[in-house]
């Protein structure tokens, strides 16, 4: 008799491809089911959500597998390990490794973010060593030397329960191995390059903080006669002048207006805050952390660095669930007050910094 157990398919990047809020909605339309994994990994914050996603799915009485369909590496591991059986291929693909990131700060921050990845690797080992117990296997010591299995590989090490026999024109392990290699590493070029231009826009942020120059000392100018009694109003200057350029009453000239190419700037960079407030507001909000994101705004950290912050404060109580909310319950942008501050001080520093200066 067909197995009638409803799937899912779980396919690409975690984090861009696979969601943790389309996980749990998909989830919540079943009740036993079989979950297809193919994935080189990606994003822990996300894949941490999704791991509990479905231990949720489990304490709520159903019954989950998770069947790797082609490549299971990374953070996909730990997605699997959180269901009650794995299933692979018998040409499937499984990797594990100690977490990684792309870092920049003085040593204090290298080191602070190095305590921080040591930390996270401690809880993807507490997932996967349950399974390796009855062979006598260290997570800890796969994930150090990068550890590649193929089809009943993965489940002599115990960290899968079973293999699907697969059909004719199976891959043999040499090229299951290149093909799930290849698409690792496109991944993890990605993930460099993204995070490469991350940290250029965040560069490029801080360098109109920089105090304008400041301007040249004017040489004195040649003093002028007042005008006499005698001589007509309408040849004084200031009485002919446009209203808009005259003195007011403190005895100085109201600002001149912004050139087109400065207010331009200024417009594209409030848009940016917005985004990125929304963008903030939303992720803790999803991940069960609103609270943090009141720090994260004021420090100007970027998306990217939200994702590895909500991460740091999750290994840092411990590791507790991390849930995710369904985006209907994710905050709009209310988020007024800080676009208006930003207004202020992106108009003081766009406007003090000589012109033609990116």
């Amino acid at each position: 008799m067909p197995d009638t157990t409803p799937h899912i398919d779980l396919d690409g990047v975690v984090g861009w491809d696979i969601l943790a809020d389309d996980v749990r909605q998909a989830l919540a339309e079943v009740a036993d089911v079989i979950l297809r994994l193919h994935s080189p990994g990606g994003d822990v914050a996300e894949g941490v959500a999704i791991h509990n996603a479905i231990r949720d799915h489990r304490r709520a009485g159903h019954h989950v597998t998770v069947e790797v369909a082609g490549l299971a590496a990374s953070m996909a591991t730990y997605i699997a390990c959180a269901a009650d059986r794995i299933q692979v291929e018998d040409n499937a693909t499984w990797m594990v490794h100690n977490p990684w990131t792309i870092a920049w700060g003085d040593h204090r921050e290298l080191r602070k973010t190095s305590g921080i990845l040591e930390s996270l690797a401690g809880v993807l080992g507490r997932a996967y060593q349950p399974r390796l117990d009855a062979t006598g296997r260290s997570a800890r010591a796969d994930m150090d030397e990068e550890t590649w299995l193929f089809g009943d590989e993965i489940v002599a090490a115990g960290y899968a329960d079973a293999l699907i026999p697969a059909g004719e024109g199976a891959e043999t392990k040499h090229e299951a191995l290149a093909l799930a290699r290849g698409a690792f590493d496109r991944m993890t070029r990605t993930l460099r390059e993204r995070a490469d231009a991350d940290s250029l826009d965040r560069i490029a942020a801080l360098l109109p903080r920089a105090a304008a120059p400041t301007a040249p000392p004017q040489e004195p100018a040649m003093s002028k006669p007042s005008p006499s009694a005698a001589e007509p109003a309408a040849h004084d200057p200031a009485a002919t002048s446009d209203p808009a350029s005259a003195p007011t009453a403190t005895g100085e000239a109201p600002p001149a207006p912004l050139a087109p190419d400065v207010e331009a700037r200024i417009q594209a960079a409030l848009a940016a805050e917005r985004e990125r407030v929304g963008a903030i507001q939303a992720r803790c909000a999803q991940v069960g952390m609103p609270d943090l994101a009141a720090d994260l705004i004021a420090e100007g950290v970027t998306l990217a660095e939200c994702n590895a912050r909500i991460v740091n404060a999750w290994v840092e109580a411990g590791g507790p669930e991390m849930r995710q909310a369904t985006s209907a319950t994710a905050p709009s942008a209310q988020h007024a007050a800080e676009v208006d501050a930003a207004r202020q001080r992106l108009r003081a520093q766009v406007a003090g910094r000589p012109s033609g200066q990116e």
